[in-house]
């Protein structure tokens, strides 16, 4: 099964409460888009750049969604050893 990772925002607001949204569709692109590059876990720049540096991706450049304005860098993560 495909999966495509993205990190949730959190906003905290001054009273201390906080809610949480997932910004526009890029996980549905991600997960679209695992079917072009034969790769099971794709990861966009924002979520790459929160992961340890012990995690191997390899970087498949920027990528034009059609819903979006600027492409976006992808990245799959290199399973196994």
């Amino acid at each position: 099964m495909p999966l495509a990772v993205h990190p949730l925002a959190v906003h905290i607001r001054s009273g201390g409460s906080a809610y949480a949204h997932r910004p526009p569709p890029i996980p549905g692109h991600l997960e679209q888009h695992t079917k072009v590059l034969g790769r099971p876990i794709l990861i966009d720049e924002h979520t790459r750049a929160g992961l340890r540096s012990t995690v191997r991706v390899e970087d498949h450049g920027p990528v034009q969604f059609k819903t979006r304005t600027q492409p976006v860098r992808v990245y799959s993560v290199v399973l196994g050893s």
